[in-house]
């Protein structure tokens, strides 16, 4: 838990011998910026039903953490990313974001997870993404992204979780987004883009017996770059 009231010095004092007056805690609305080192083969794993989470909402304690070129970030199976309120997770050009099949991010609102140009995202499939409120941003920039759902098991959900109202946007630059036969992707009352510009796009392949589902008169689709359909492939609204 980054930046939460716990007893923490943060390295500033030797392990075992707390300061005479106690552990600090953080300042209410504060920010607190960590990184990681630039050296090669940095690897932090959420793994076992484990939780990273960044800030907490109360009392708006932010935190911003980033990984810079070399280190490598594994979300695992049944594990969490939350990052509260106007916290950010940035991947930087050179180092690597992998969410493996069974993971869930929950971004609150106006929280941000920016992968920035020449950096690795990796997303499987069975995978959830939580854009809850309308200013929470998962922005994946012009880097080479390929997502597969390859049969009728695999499925990636992007929903705000919270009912009824606008959830955030995820956005993604420069690659490629295949549904198979079967495949499932569900959007529930939030955005989801493909983009495009002069330097990359995203392309989207929709193959016969696929299924896309826009759930809740929130949700939506954005396609700017190029589109292929198959014959037979279904759309869910």
């Amino acid at each position: 838990l980054v930046n939460a009231n716990l007893p923490s010095d943060f390295g500033s004092v030797t392990p075992g011998s707390p300061p005479s007056g106690g552990y600090p805690t953080p300042i209410a609305n504060s920010t607190f910026t960590l990184e990681t080192c630039y050296c090669n083969n940095v690897i932090v794993a959420i793994d076992n039903n484990s939780q990273f989470i960044l800030g907490e909402t109360s009392p708006n304690n932010k935190a911003v953490v980033i990984f810079h070129e070399g280190s490598n970030l594994f979300l695992r199976n049944n594990s969490q990313l939350i990052l509260n309120e106007n916290s950010q997770l940035i991947i930087e050009k050179g180092a690597k974001f992998q969410i493996e099949s069974g993971a869930k991010i929950i971004l609150k609102n106006g929280a941000k997870i920016i992968v920035q140009p020449g950096a690795q995202f990796i997303l499987q499939p069975n995978t959830e993404i939580q854009l809850q409120g309308p200013n929470s941003l998962f922005d994946v920039q012009e880097t080479n992204v390929f997502i597969t759902l390859s049969n009728n098991t695999e499925q990636i959900l992007f929903t705000n979780a919270t009912g009824n109202s606008q959830g955030g946007t995820a956005q993604f630059a420069g690659g490629d987004f295949s549904q198979a036969s079967g495949s499932k992707l569900i959007i529930e009352n939030c955005t989801v883009k493909f983009l495009y510009d002069k330097n990359a796009q995203m392309i989207y392949h929709y193959f016969a017996g696929a299924d896309l589902q826009l759930q809740g008169d929130k949700a939506i689709l954005d396609l700017q770059g190029d589109l292929y359909l198959g014959s037979g492939s279904k759309f869910t609204f």
